[in-house]
């Protein structure tokens, strides 16, 4: 009896068919699951301390940039603005900031463009620009949790502007003004403005884009922000549900044509832009919240892996209360299946390479019979594509795109109430079979009682696993090492016995 296999699904109903109850390093496909690749230099230089965000984009001639700012500290308060490439850290830390921007230690900074100039912000010094040279601060913008580029703005969110006028606001927002994102004096003429979002309570959390429309988030609520034009500018409308929320600028990811995902304060949720439709329901959920750790629910990093369809959610677990990121949730919008991991990261993000130059070649190769034929300064071409990446404690960032290691799947409980069950042989069918692989079995005779393993390892020959064993319920735990693809499991069982 073959079943395909629904993705990791500890919420749902073990005995349903295809469910996984426990996977670890597993991503879900459009064909089926794989194993994560693993972790692959991106050959960039080593960060010089903690990276807390980073940022990749492309300029209007095709080359490609990659920013990074470091964590602040709890005592000291700072944190720089680097530009990343084979060749260094760049400090594009604004001189007249002294050195160091202020930053607390758990600030991550959010990042835009407007044309071919990155903008930067985080809540403790004001909005910062850069057209590829040393940032300065955009006079007259305020200091902000989160910025975003829509339409022909760029707009803030959770604010201060030094007690100017309005002081710190959690609840406001600001938008440049139209075709001037240097410019944020408030006027009807240029469309700056500035406003409040009250009716609900919390501060701004984070923001999005949907569309031409803007998404603005609090822990517990949601906002959908639509341009008007003078003299409001921006209109907002309370999206219905509690529980559409997010609790950081990173836990939100935008997949164009798709919608918002984020997590929420009760489920997982996409918002296109008309409806909020929760996607966690009966399978990760209720296993997502019961091991989030609260008290570090900020940290969140999500983002979106283009080429493979999927969303990425790291997180900080009450299993490790370290704070630090230790697990991801990975979710396929075209497939509508989850994957699920053990894997640390101090950041994760969409990379795009930035290519090197003979400028850089000494990070590369020693001799000149190693180099290709090439113009000057295009001898290896950025890449155009979007590649998952992730910045590990070490400073290096990686790839995914290695061999993967060991990854692992458990099933959920075959077998029927009301007989016994001999179980002879599984064959998973993989697409690309994996180097070794083993089997544990375990089986109850009640469900909900305790399961007993009735054999801890069980080699794979010829793509099968042989194990004879009768019982009313049984369980099947396969882990691989390299890489590995596979769709569903054809199980080989015959009833023993009836009551």
């Amino acid at each position: 009896m073959f079943f395909p296999l629904l993705g990791f699904a500890p919420d749902a109903d073990p005995t349903q068919q295809g469910v996984m109850t426990d996977c670890d390093l597993i991503i879900p496909t459009l064909r089926g699951f794989k194993a994560i690749p693993s972790d692959a230099d991106a050959g960039l230089a080593t960060a010089p301390s903690a990276i807390a965000s980073a940022f990749s984009y492309k300029l209007g001639d095709g080359t490609n940039q990659v920013i990074a700012g470091t964590e602040g500290s709890a005592s000291a308060a700072t944190s720089r603005l680097y530009n990343v490439s084979p060749s260094g850290w760049t400090d594009l830390t604004s001189s007249a900031s002294g050195g160091d921007y202020t930053a607390t230690a758990r600030a991550r900074w959010t990042f835009t463009t407007y044309g071919d100039t990155v903008y930067a912000a985080q809540k403790g010094v004001a909005i910062q620009k850069s057209t590829g040279s040393e940032f300065t601060a955009v006079s007259g913008a305020p200091k902000a949790l989160c910025i975003l580029s829509v339409l022909d703005f760029v707009m803030a969110f959770n604010t201060d502007d030094g007690g100017a006028v309005y002081g710190n606001d959690a609840n406001r927002w600001w938008c440049s003004a139209a075709g001037d994102p240097d410019s944020w004096t408030a006027d009807i003429a240029t469309q700056a403005t500035t406003g409040l979002l009250t009716d609900t309570p919390g501060g701004i959390t984070a923001a999005a884009r949907v569309g031409s429309n803007v998404v603005a988030f609090k822990e517990r609520n949601a906002y959908l922000g639509t341009y008007q034009g003078a003299p409001a500018v921006w209109g907002w409308q309370l999206i219905p549900g509690s529980g559409l929320g997010a609790y950081s600028p990173y836990s939100v990811v935008t997949v164009e044509g798709i919608g918002v995902l984020t997590i929420g304060t009760d489920n997982i949720y996409v918002y296109d832009g008309s409806r909020a439709t929760p996607i966690g329901t009966n399978r990760v959920s209720q296993f997502l919240f019961s091991d989030l750790d609260y008290a570090n629910a900020e940290s969140i990093v999500g983002y979106h892996n283009q080429a493979d369809s999927l969303v990425y959610w790291y997180y900080p677990s009450r299993q490790e209360p370290t704070g630090e990121l230790t697990r991801y949730l990975a979710y396929n919008y075209r497939s509508d299946r989850w994957g699920f991991g053990r894997k640390s990261t101090k950041f994760a993000f969409a990379y795009l390479s930035p290519g090197a130059t003979y400028d850089s070649l000494a990070d590369i190769t020693t001799t000149y019979d190693a180099l290709p034929t090439a113009s000057y300064n295009d001898w290896l071409a950025p890449t155009g594509t979007y590649l998952p990446a992730n910045v590990g404690s070490d400073g290096v960032v990686t790839i995914l795109d290695g061999e993967s290691g060991t990854s692992y799947y458990t099933t959920g409980n075959l077998g029927l109430d009301g007989a016994v069950t001999v179980l002879s042989r599984s064959r998973p069918r993989f697409i690309t079979a994996p180097t070794t692989g083993e089997q544990q079995h375990s089986y109850t005779n009640q469900l909900g009682g305790t399961e007993t393993i009735s054999q801890a390892s069980s080699g794979m020959s010829n793509g099968t696993f042989d194990h004879v064993f009768a019982a009313r319920w049984h369980k099947l735990k396969h882990t691989y090492t390299g890489n590995m693809e596979l769709t569903g499991i054809d199980v080989e069982a015959n009833a023993d016995s009836y009551e």
